[in-house]
């Protein structure tokens, strides 16, 4: 394989590791898949199994940052998490700003914890989505207890509520 020729596979791991952790991935996979084109022009198959050769230790690599405990993912050696990390990602904070939302982070573990999400993204996607369903159903619940205990508070707040949501004039 290409890879092989090039760049030995464990070269290629510990420098992938070491610039991941640097916060350079990108940068990194960047500048190693122009090498790899410009050394020999390698066919698409050669390409395809060097990138999934460099996902496959970058998968190994990341698993450090995110542990799962009792079903929910967290920020390894933190109670932070993954679904703060990666919310306040997906809404356009960079991973400085979530560092400073979340004091016990390192830019590390932040960056380690977006590469686990990019590498497990179907599955923490399904993960996010059962865990809105679930807050969905809490919250419904939860308006069904107000409105059979407290019907008199359940109406102020729905008033309350309709009042916010309509434009004033």
């Amino acid at each position: 394989m290409l890879l092989g020729a090039l760049v030995a596979p464990d070269a290629i791991c510990s420098r992938f590791a070491r610039s991941i952790r640097a916060g350079r991935a990108a940068i990194y996979l960047g500048s190693l898949a122009r090498a790899l084109y410009n050394a020999s022009k390698p066919s698409v198959w050669e390409i395809v199994g060097a990138s999934r050769q460099i996902c496959e230790s970058y998968r190994e690599m990341n698993e450090e940052y995110v542990t799962q405990v009792e079903g929910a993912y967290r920020i390894s050696g933190t109670r932070v998490s993954l679904d703060s990390v990666v919310y306040g990602w997906l809404n356009g904070l960079s991973p400085e700003s979530i560092v400073d939302s979340y004091p016990v982070l390192t830019l590390e573990q932040v960056h380690g914890a977006l590469a686990y999400y990019l590498a497990h993204q179907e599955e923490i996607e399904e993960y996010l989505s059962q865990g809105e369903a679930e807050f969905e159903g809490l919250r419904q619940e939860l308006r069904r207890k107000l409105s059979e205990t407290k019907p008199l508070l359940y109406q102020k707040l729905m008033a309350h509520k309709q009042q916010k949501t309509v434009p004033s004039s």
